[in-house]
Formats: C-alpha cells, structure tokens, sequence
C-alpha cells in the first residue's frame, strides 16, 4: 500500500505527475517543491506528502508534514523499514 511517507526520486514523481523528470527538477531547484538533494544515483527526492500538496495546492511549502518526511529521510531505515 501506498503510503504518503514513502520517499520518491525524480523519475517517480515525474511518472505519477506525467510531466517531465526536467521540471521536476526545475521545480527542485526554484524551491516550488521541497525535497533534498542525495546526491549519486538516488538524487533528488521527496515524501508523497510533498507531491501531493505540491498538487493540491501549487506550492509544496503549505504541508509542514512533507518537511518532517524529507528531513527524516536521512535517518537510519529500521528493521521495519527493509520489509
């Protein structure tokens, strides 16, 4: 099931969206859709959280939630977490 916490790359957002992996990066980029940059092969990323208020609203920054998923990001995956 999908959850709104699940973290997404650029080629995800970009195929749920339907627009370009370029203007998902753009958005990156201008601030309009708040993620953080894991540099490598994983990129830019983001929490559904992030996506769908980027959606809903056309400005990722009105969900403070999508700033808690993208910060904790980059914490250790739990045990639960590798199921």
């Amino acid at each position: 099931m999908k959850s709104e916490h699940d973290m997404l790359d650029v080629s995800e957002i970009a195929a749920e969206l339907k627009i370009s992996p370029r203007t998902i990066y753009k958005l990156f980029n201008e601030g309009i859709l708040k993620g953080r940059n894991m540099g490598g092969q994983r990129g830019w990323i983001t929490s559904r959280a992030c996506v769908l208020a980027y959606v809903a609203s056309g400005n990722a920054e009105t969900e403070d939630e999508c700033h808690d998923d993208v910060n904790a990001s980059n914490e250790a995956p739990t045990s639960a977490d590798s199921k």
